[in-house]
């Protein structure tokens, strides 16, 4: 017994109740790929549309991730090139600035934010910091972003060796005196 899996109702003229509806089955892939991901759902005995050791290469690879031979292979040879160049967002240059409207560099800004705006989020709290601070230029983050960046770890590294180091009791014996403790000597 077959399964279907998709089913396109079409209504012909004059049908005015369910009954009166074709049923035509639709060529749909099998999801064996994706059961064999998952496995939320039992293995059927339809034939795979892929071929086994394309499968199985996928599936190492989804599973495993890229040989790093292989990744550096692919990334040399199909790294965008000079040809993809135009795909860059434009600069403007800044003998034009001046003349250019109000409104037209606000735009500019706003557009410049909200692209940063998609991809703070993905940064880590001191890239998120040093995103703050960088104003825009030639590039996003600005191009001194890198340095910002460096600063804020250091920062933070100097931070938490003070902060180690005040938590730390100098002497063994200086503890905080308690009401009690005066109180238990007495008697």
């Amino acid at each position: 017994m077959r399964k279907v899996r998709n089913k396109v109702f079409t209504n012909p003229e004059g049908a005015e109740s369910l009954e009166n509806l074709e049923i035509e089955e639709e060529a749909v892939p099998s999801n064996d790929f994706v059961n064999d991901l998952f496995r939320d759902q039992a293995q059927t005995s339809e034939a795979a549309s892929w071929l086994p050791i394309v499968l199985d290469t996928t599936r190492a690879d989804v599973r495993t991730g890229l040989k790093v031979d292989l990744k550096k292979c692919l990334l040399a040879k199909y790294e965008p090139k000079e040809e993809l160049s135009f795909l860059a967002p434009p600069k403007i240059n800044k003998e034009i600035r001046p003349n250019l409207g109000a409104t037209v560099i606000a735009r500019d800004n706003h557009q410049s934010q909200a692209q940063r705006a998609f991809i703070v989020p993905s940064l880590n709290f001191l890239g998120k910091m040093a995103s703050d601070a960088a104003p825009v230029d030639d590039f996003l983050f600005g191009t001194n972003f890198r340095e910002e960046v460096d600063a804020a770890q250091t920062t933070e590294k100097v931070a938490s060796r003070m902060a180690k180091k005040t938590q730390r009791p100098t002497a063994k014996g200086t503890q905080p005196v308690t009401g009690q403790h005066l109180r238990q000597q007495k008697s």
